[in-house]
């Protein structure tokens, strides 16, 4: 049977508390130095609406800033329902304005809550606080909360897991006699954890579990028994969001690939494997990136062969030592807090909640047994995850500082030029958000922006060549043969075989493909007239430098030969 006690904290637990608590903010505080990436431009620019109808929108929609990329005739658009994450980052822009740390704290002290509450929960659970706070500590600096904690869009997830532990906690002090104030509490928390992220929809399950698997109450009464009609109560949050959103936005479903449909065998064995794949990688500390290992496991399927028995072989050993209860409760909540994300392509991001079960269950392994085998593997995970959390912290600072370059320049060139559109080439996949990265500086600037191609390495590659076919169309050739041979390039493109259609120029820009269509050799992009191609700002990135690619010299008639070389202005790249 668990326990269900609370140990108070004696002088050596309270500084084994204060050294944890300090030693994650040491190792955290360096997110506060990385500014903005991928979708935090979006949501901050949205965040900037003043009060009414367009906050409002913002809430229940989340973004509506719709890329353009040359695979898809339509722009790209989501649409989700996290009012309460919205809502926090809405506030937060009329606290923090243009400075960028104050979002990246507000991040981590939830995260740093969210650590001591999953500590005083494994301690409810029958942990002592030793092995509660260490296994607290291990997740707070493991590698898998990396995107959560440390990217400001991360937080969706930080958010629901918050509410979820707060709905957690409250349901079982209502359990213990604590009143039906606790009760409501509980309610309402589960019911902010599904506004906060669609994967918060779980949370009420996951309450039910630790009350149904932590033991009973001191004091089991009538009032505070969990009858049936009070479970349909406690389920009733994720069924009044639903419908709230289903009157708002629809059931309407992200694209592929973030939708991880299956075609063929291999990719139903991918799909299969998915759960397999998350628990290993929780258990040995292995990143889920889509620059990798991620990317590699998914074109070599066969490599599933010895992830996922190692897999089962941890889960088997540590059922066998911390029994039935224990193992039903902690990976219990792994399973259940990773369902929401089962049809979405695997990224670490998704498993910032279940990895607490999985931490725990390790920890409840060195409570039965004071195994020093189990205390290795959370100190393994814990320096493994810290020596991460250090790497990202640099790398993305010095990302962070190239984007802010690259934006003022991109920036600087649509103002002088009055352009009304931009067209970037060999994108950075940091610049994902450039047309918001811009407006978060620039407010008064409205232009239409179209990505040909994103670069998704993050070292130095080689760039497309460009050249002027004619004054309207320009020719952009792929380096390395093709457009679209990674498994990543393919994922940054939404999916879908590029269209075979042939240049219709209804709009003033149109993009279509010569050579084969799954990997594309060139792209021609065909402007409807001159006063189209002469308002758009045509921009090509660079490992070294952002260049400027100049409309060709007018001519009456279609050049003839191999083409015009375009001419290009060059920005350098950042010297800070």
């Amino acid at each position: 049977m668990l326990g269900n006690t609370v140990a108070r904290h004696g002088g050596p637990g309270r500084v084994a508390w204060i050294f944890a608590t300090l030693l994650a903010a040491l190792v955290l505080c360096g997110y506060l130095r990385t500014g903005l990436l991928l979708d935090d431009s979006f949501l901050l620019a949205r965040a900037s609406h003043r009060f009414g109808l367009e906050a409002l929108d913002y809430a229940l929609r989340t973004a509506d800033h719709r890329i353009r990329l040359w695979v898809h005739p339509e722009p790209v658009a989501f649409e989700f329902f996290r009012p309460l994450s919205m809502l926090s980052l809405w506030i937060e822009r009329r606290i923090w304005g243009p400075n960028i740390w104050g979002y990246h704290a507000s991040n981590l002290v939830l995260h740093l809550a969210n650590a001591w509450m999953l500590s005083r929960l494994a301690a409810r659970c029958g942990l002592g606080e030793a092995r509660a706070l260490l296994g607290a500590l291990a997740w707070a600096l493991s590698i898998q909360v990396i995107p959560a904690a440390g990217w400001i869009s991360g937080r969706t997830e930080v958010l629901w897991g918050t509410c979820a532990l707060l709905s957690v906690h409250t349901l079982v002090r209502w359990r213990d006699g604590g009143g039906h104030a606790w009760f409501v509490a509980s309610f309402v928390a589960a019911t902010l954890a599904a506004c906060a992220k669609e994967s918060g929809l779980v949370a009420p399950l996951l309450a039910l579990l630790v009350v149904r698997r932590a033991g009973s109450p001191p004091a089991a009464s009538s009032a505070t028994v969990v009858t049936p009609e009070r479970v349909v109560l406690i389920l009733l949050p994720p069924v009044v969001v639903m419908g709230v959103r289903l009157a708002t936005i629809g059931m309407r479903l992200p694209p592929e690939p973030y939708l991880d449909v299956p075609h063929g065998f291999t990719s139903a064995l991918w799909t299969a494997a998915k759960p397999g794949l998350y628990l290993g990688a929780g258990y040995l500390s292995l990143p889920l990136s889509h620059w990798g290992p991620l990317e590699w496991i998914h074109d070599h399927p066969w490599s599933l062969a010895l992830l996922l028995p190692s897999a089962l072989a941890c889960t088997v050993a540590l059922g066998r030592v911390v029994g039935r209860a224990s193992l039903v409760l902690w990976l219990g909540w792994f399973v259940v807090a990773l369902l929401p994300v089962m049809p979405i392509r695997p990224t670490s991001l998704y498993l910032y909640v279940p990895m607490m079960g999985l931490t725990m269950l390790i920890a409840a392994a060195l409570e039965q047994r004071r195994n020093a085998a189990f205390a290795a593997w959370l100190v393994v995970t814990l320096i493994v995850g810290a020596g991460s959390h250090l790497f990202v912290q640099g790398f993305i600072a010095r990302v962070w500082q190239r984007t802010e370059t690259e934006v003022a320049t991109v920036e600087r060139w649509v103002r002088d030029r009055g352009a009304t559109r931009l067209l970037t080439i060999d994108t950075p996949v940091w610049h994902y958000a450039l047309p918001a990265a811009i407006e978060l500086d620039s407010p008064d600037l409205r232009f239409e922006t179209w990505f040909v191609n994103f670069k998704p390495r993050l070292d130095s590659v080689a760039a497309s060549a460009v050249r002027w076919r004619t004054p309207l169309r320009l020719v952009i050739t792929a380096p390395a043969g093709a457009f679209l041979q990674s498994t990543y390039e393919r994922f940054l493109a939404f999916g879908g075989v590029p269209s075979d259609r042939g240049p219709t120029v209804e709009g003033p820009v149109d993009i279509t493909i010569e050579g084969p269509r799954i990997s594309p050799e060139r792209l021609v992009v065909t402007f409807r007239d001159a006063a189209a191609r002469d308002s758009t700002l045509i921009v090509r990135f660079g490992h070294d430098a952002l260049r400027m690619v100049e409309p060709p010299p007018g001519v009456a008639r279609p050049l003839a030969g191999a083409g015009v070389p375009s001419r290009e202005t060059t920005a350098p790249g950042p010297t800070r």
